[in-house]
């Protein structure tokens, strides 16, 4: 479950591509679905260093670093990749291909390390306007997935929290919370789609 489709890597250059969870305009069903597979935007400074990084690399004939990106892209496709049905036999026990994104993702803010350091060490004006730059993009396409909530709404003597417990002590038998009552799965025990 959750093979990172093609159509994703089109968040590398827009975060937005297919919408998101927060304002509703997500396209998929679940959240999940958001996190596990449209989440792969580092910005476009970093994406831009990294492929520079990249081709250096390449080009003084240090394979290493890029070769391992592209496989754990292509890890990351699982279903979606040719060679998939004889691959994930070994890699099923992870459930989740699309997660080998992040390895790919810091590969590519190694790779955006060693462009940074080989071709601009000389230029600080250059460096500090697109460190500028990259934090600008990143709170513009970031700021609407992160927020404050009063936790005493969560955690106060009328909170969730506090529901749980009390229902926990008045049951003598075992208790658990299941993400979601259509999917009764043992490792699902986020406290996710509870009112």
């Amino acid at each position: 479950s959750y093979s990172l489709p093609p159509k994703a890597l089109l968040t590398l250059f827009h975060s937005d591509f297919f919408g998101n969870p927060v304002d509703g305009t997500f396209q998929e069903k679940s959240p999940s679905v958001y996190v596990e597979n449209y989440a792969l935007y580092a910005g476009w400074v970093a994406l831009a260093l990294g492929v520079g990084g990249f081709w250096s690399l390449l080009k003084r004939k240090k394979f290493a670093v890029p070769l391992l990106a592209l496989a754990f892209l292509a890890l990351a496709l699982g279903s979606h990749a040719s060679f998939y049905g004889w691959i994930w036999k070994v890699f099923a026990p992870f459930r989740v291909p699309a997660r080998f994104y992040f390895l790919f993702l810091f590969l590519l803010i190694v790779s955006a390390a060693v462009f940074w350091d080989r071709r601009l060490s000389l230029r600080p004006v250059f460096k500090l306007a697109l460190i500028g730059i990259l934090v600008l993009d990143l709170y513009v396409n970031g700021k609407k997935l992160i927020w404050g909530e009063e936790y005493k709404t969560f955690m106060g003597g009328g909170g969730v929290l506090s529901r749980f417990s009390r229902e926990i002590d008045e049951t003598s038998r075992p208790y658990r919370i299941f993400s979601s009552a259509e999917i009764p799965n043992p490792n699902k025990s986020m406290l996710f789609r509870i009112p």
